[in-house]
């Protein structure tokens, strides 16, 4: 009788589970934007003015771009007139043969960061010009593939060519530690609750479930940042991967006297229940940090 009662229990778990998946992968999915870039340009001369302007050497009708000046001005045509940027733009010569994309030139000053907004474009590449108006000086970027990432420019660097470094698996991981080490508090939490719930109450148990979940949400939270562009399928594929690894351990450390099935209940029990508020709270996260970087 009460082996069918846990049997319900995670039959209903396991559909309440997978429909709060599938449901946050869709809306996950449909709210991104559409493919983007963004980039910091970092240790800008102090008091100067400098603008941005995106080059690359696809076909000009088949590439179409929009900025978004996010610590920046996005100059309109009269604005552009009281510079030197639109003689400027007519004489230079690019070393590659790039010329200017479909796409608003940025004023920036300080430390700034912008966002671009651009369909794939296979085999095409791009880069940035930075040019100062008070003085006509300016500087390219090294040129890059579009993909959608977290680019950065220190404009500190001597010479005209500048270095273009993707720092979207550093910028990635900073921005979500406070979320990672909330979830890891709610799980320990959770899975305490539900092993006393299951009737495991020793000292060695609590801590084997301590110890496991501190290492294994620890690893399962940077294998699903690393999985990111399959969001979904990766997350079943840890899950899974948990509940059998914890299983093991549980079943080497806690009392010989526990069944294989309370063991095996516990486990996927728990596991479900604090990975549905995972998913939720890391594809929340990930979608706020979509639109505040």
């Amino acid at each position: 009788m009460n082996s069918n009662r846990i049997g319900r229990w995670q039959a209903f778990v396991l559909a309440l589970v997978m429909t709060v998946m599938t449901l946050g992968n869709i809306v996950f999915a449909n709210s991104l934007p559409s493919p983007t870039f963004y980039t910091e340009f970092n240790n800008a001369p102090e008091g100067r003015p400098y603008y941005v302007i995106l080059f690359t050497d696809a076909p000009e009708y088949n590439v179409p771009f929009y900025g978004v000046g996010v610590h920046g001005t996005v100059m309109d045509e009269q604005m552009l007139e009281d510079t030197s940027i639109p003689e400027f733009i007519e004489t230079y010569e690019d070393p590659d043969g790039f010329h200017i994309a479909d796409n608003p030139v940025i004023m920036c000053e300080g430390d700034t960061y912008n966002g671009y907004f651009v369909s794939y474009e296979d085999d095409y590449n791009y880069r940035f010009i930075i040019y100062w108006d008070d003085t006509g000086e300016y500087k390219i970027t090294e040129s890059f593939k579009v993909s959608e990432a977290r680019y950065s420019v220190d404009l500190s660097e001597d010479g005209e060519l500048l270095s273009i470094r993707d720092i979207s698996a550093e910028y990635r991981i900073k921005s979500m530690l406070p979320g990672t080490l909330f979830r890891l508090g709610f799980t320990v939490v959770l899975e305490f609750i539900i092993a006393l719930f299951f009737c495991f109450f020793r000292k060695k148990e609590l801590l084997t479930v301590l110890v496991t979940n501190i290492v294994s949400n620890l690893i399962a939270q940077a294998t699903a940042l690393l999985l990111s562009g399959i969001y979904l399928f990766g997350f079943l594929f840890i899950e899974i991967a948990v509940i059998v690894v914890e299983f093991y351990i549980y079943r080497k450390f806690f009392d010989k006297g526990r069944s294989n099935g309370r063991i095996w209940a516990y486990t996927i029990v728990a596991n479900l229940v604090t990975a549905a508020f995972s998913f939720v709270s890391m594809c929340f996260e990930l979608l706020v940090l979509s639109y505040t970087r």
